[in-house]
């Protein structure tokens, strides 16, 4: 196979081989140990990171033996020659002739990985693990070359370092890592497989990751990894007990997600069914096969949660580990660096405001948490995420970071350290905040009185004095000043913070009726086109510079009034508060805090009435102009605004409710400027 190269980069890739060559085994070719005075350049740092590994792994170095592999002859310790044995598989990658002037391991694989010494020291020492990083090409029928990148090895290694001997012995099956070929799939949406044996790995198993995995953040690729070796943990059980699976489809299990058996063949797709009693973990109620590996990856990254949702579950993963993860490891300079930024608290503020409504599923699993973010524009966008993983998808980490970096001190403290490990520490920090915050929400749900969301929807009453009564309320206060006192202890905290932190609580509770419920019941709330009549009322201009094909519309934004201008009408900060009044004209009963979780609920629904809006009126300005007699770039004068309003009440009829039609046509006329 001929992968042209450029020629500088051949000359080099020689040099490096050539002095390898004649290198004394593998611990006399490692490089030497960083000094640990100033700031490494990243490639230093890693490089150093991972010869670190590689030396705690194979010092004492055995006697060096000589083999010869694939038709290359290697003379090191028999550990590492057995690495690139077990590596190369059956049908070796091309890259592996490159290796032929190398006289030991490190110097052969770095050739095969296309001259990359910290990948190939990633590989050694990930193989010393116990499972290899394959580069047995003979899993891919389609010929593709797939040879893993540094920073895949870097991730595969962090993620078994993050995880006990204890649990990686329990996972005995595993034999190597494969890497599915950019753009290839594994089935479906799956990101990774597990595979129970194989022939070409002495019946072992394996597992194959797409390159999917490696766009993910930091944690959730390590938890992606955490989850395929629970799956081995299962494989491996099942040979010693010649069960199939023998722990995720066992009796214990089964009983702790409380699954029952429905079909003949217990791996059929309707198999099982999730009883309400039982306490489903991740991926509520998916597969008793999928939700065990699931305790184990939780187990080791979202700890306080699984404990929360399954008491049970939590103890049955536990057994893997030796100790628990309920607090995250201890890291003294980013702490004191995380209270300079203002406490946990501050820097999860922000996070905890996007949340603008919970449910929890009736089956268990992780509630859903309804998110409204705004983008760098300033416009906004809703999402919905999985309370497992809404810190580490959402800009959580990402804004936490951004203060740290903004203190002076945080080049020193952050320049010896890997930027993953770093970001899982902050992610850790905050997922503390977010399962402690979890836990108010059951305290305060604990106090509800009997009393039902849909007594209160019949009233229009979405008071919270209704929805959970008074004494929820307080409980939720009591709960704000446990969270200071175990996140800010020594560190004073605003009236803003305490009732950011108490609106999160209580919306993150089931105090708060689902869609279907409000939207039910009270059909005002959930017409999209009521949403977007709240929303033009709040505009103060309409604009389209000449030449420009978007819009924007111009708000004064809480809490200053500031101008600020925003690509759709039912995304800017100001919309949230008209529809809030427009509530409260129509009698319903509102409680301040639940107006955002309103509003973003039914935007949704608005969509596609503020699409047709852009569409049929600003779209049409060129006919308003003309039909109007309007100058280009210019709002209609007092003239002309009568035949503006008309024209513009026209294409508003289907797209608000009737009662608006007209004064939001007298409004939107005057301020409306085209290109």
């Amino acid at each position: 196979m001929n992968r042209p190269a450029p020629l500088v980069g051949l000359l080099l890739l020689s040099s490096l081989l050539a002095r390898s060559a004649s290198a004394e085994g593998l611990v006399d070719s490692l490089p030497p140990a960083l000094q640990t005075e100033g700031c490494p350049s990243a490639e230093e740092l890693q490089l150093s990171r991972a010869a670190e590994a590689v030396r705690a792994a194979y010092l004492p170095l055995q006697p060096l033996v000589r083999e010869t592999i694939s038709g290359v002859e290697l003379r090191d310790d028999p550990r590492a020659l057995a690495v690139v044995r077990r590596s190369l598989g059956t049908r070796p990658a091309p890259t592996w002739s490159d290796a032929a002037p190398c006289h030991e391991t490190l110097c052969a694989l770095q050739a095969a990985l296309g001259g990359s010494r910290e990948a190939a020291l990633w590989m050694l020492a990930i193989g010393a693990r116990g499972p290899v990083a394959s580069l047995d090409q003979s899993m891919w029928k389609t010929g593709k070359l797939s040879l893993w990148r540094v920073a895949e090895l870097r991730a595969i290694f962090g993620a078994l370092a993050d995880l006990p001997p204890l649990l990686l012995s329990g996972a005995s099956n595993l034999r190597a890592f494969y890497r599915v070929p950019d753009g290839d799939g594994l089935g479906g949406n799956t990101n990774a497989l597990s595979e129970r044996s194989d022939a070409r790995l002495g019946g072992g198993g394996s597992i194959s990751i797409r390159d999917t995995v490696w766009k993910m953040e930091p944690e959730a690729r390590r938890e992606v990894i955490a989850h395929e070796l629970g799956h081995q943990i299962d494989y491996g059980r099942e040979k010693l007990e010649h069960a199939h699976y023998a722990l995720s489809h066992g009796t214990e299990w089964l009983g702790i997600g409380g699954w029952v058996q429905t079909a003949a063949d217990p791996d059929a797709n309707n198999g099982y069914r999730l009883e309400s009693s039982g306490e489903g973990a991740w991926t509520a109620a998916s597969w008793p096969s999928e939700e065990m590996p699931n305790s184990i990856a939780q187990y080791r990254y979202k700890a306080r949660l699984l404990r929360d949702y399954s008491p049970r579950g939590y103890s049955y993963a536990g057994r893997y580990f030796g100790r628990d993860y309920l607090k995250p490891d201890a890291d003294p300079s980013l702490d004191a660096m995380i209270d300079e930024a203002g406490g946990r608290l501050a820097l999860f503020r922000s996070c905890a405001a996007m949340v603008v409504r919970t449910e929890e599923r009736s089956v268990g699993g992780p509630a859903e948490l309804f998110v409204v973010e705004t983008r760098p524009d300033g416009s906004m966008e809703s999402a919905t995420w999985d309370r497992w993983s809404f810190v580490a998808h959402a800009p959580c980490v990402g804004t936490a970071l951004g203060a740290l970096r903004k203190l002076p001190q945080w080049t020193a403290m952050s320049c010896q350290r890997d930027p993953d490990e770093l970001w899982i520490h902050v992610a850790e920090r905050l997922d503390e905040i977010e399962a402690a915050v979890f836990e108010a929400s059951r305290a305060v749900l604990a106090a509800r009185p009997p009393q039902t969301p849909s007594d209160c929807l019949a009233r229009s009453d979405l008071r919270l004095d209704c929805l959970g009564g008074p004494h929820a309320t307080e409980v939720a206060r009591e709960q704000v000043d446990r969270l200071i006192r175990e996140f800010s202890p020594s560190r004073p905290v605003s009236q803003s913070a305490r009732a950011d932190l108490l609106r999160a609580i209580l919306i993150e509770t089931p105090l708060f009726p689902s869609d279907e419920q409000i939207f039910g019941q009270l059909p005002l709330l959930g017409d999209g086109r009521a949403l977007l009549a709240a929303c033009l009322a709040n505009t103060i201009s309409i604009t389209s510079n000449a030449g420009k094909t978007d819009w924007r519309f111009w708000v004064r934004t809480p809490p200053k009034n500031d101008v600020r201008g925003f690509l759709e009408p039912i995304r800017t900060p100001a919309c949230t508060r008209e529809y809030g009044r427009m509530l409260v004209t129509h009698g319903v009963l509102l409680e301040p805090e639940l107006v955002e979780a309103l509003a973003g609920s039914a935007k949704t629904r608005a969509e596609t009435f503020a699409q047709e809006f852009i569409k049929q009126v600003l779209g049409g300005w060129e006919s308003l102009r003309t039909e109007c007699g309007i100058p280009a770039a210019s709002k209609p004068s007092q003239e002309q605004l009568p035949c503006a309003t008309d024209w513009i009440a026209a294409r508003l009829t289907p797209l608000v409710p009737e009662e608006s039609v007209r004064p939001l046509a007298e409004k939107i006329a005057p301020q409306l400027k085209g290109p």
